[in-house]
């Protein structure tokens, strides 16, 4: 989705060196040019007022954290994606696992999960959530309920459950 910036057009912009690009360009991330010597340098991102914010307090965890995030959005046996309303967020953010990355500047997304499952909840409830198994997604839609949640898109594919 999102997309690292080929080495011969790395650049300097406000004395960051951007090294990854949101899809439709609406933010990048970086290094800024004081900490490149840095073993594993803080990451800042360009937030809405187009300042450079921490995103990551070290490069090896933004890597993880955009994989995991990659992930969610690459194609598996099933996905779900949709609007949680409040007490649907509520449940979710108290009933799955926290994956240890902090919250995405840009989205205001958190990433939620176990074995087989990646869920996204942004920053307007929108919620994703991708499976490797049908028994994961079967456990996530439990959760889901059935009053407060907007199911906008659903995929399963039960001939590559890959549990």
């Amino acid at each position: 989705q999102d997309a690292l910036i080929q080495p011969d057009k790395l650049a300097l912009t406000g004395g960051v060196l951007e090294f990854y690009v949101e899809n439709q360009g609406v933010t990048s991330w970086g290094i800024r040019e004081a900490e490149l010597s840095v073993d594993d340098p803080p990451v800042v991102v360009r937030d809405e007022d187009n300042r450079w914010v921490a995103q990551s307090p070290q490069f090896s965890e933004f890597v993880l954290h955009m994989f995991a995030f990659s992930i969610q959005l690459g194609k598996h046996p099933a996905q779900i994606h949709g609007f949680a309303h409040s007490p649907c967020v509520q449940r979710l953010e108290t009933s799955l696992p926290k994956l240890g990355f902090p919250e995405f500047i840009w989205t205001r997304s958190r990433l939620f999960g176990f074995n087989d499952l990646v869920v996204c909840i942004d920053g307007t409830d929108h919620v994703s959530a991708s499976a490797r198994s049908l028994e994961a997604i079967r456990s996530f839609r439990q959760l889901l309920g059935e009053q407060d949640f907007e199911i906008i898109a659903e995929t399963v594919d039960d001939t590559k459950d890959g549990g």
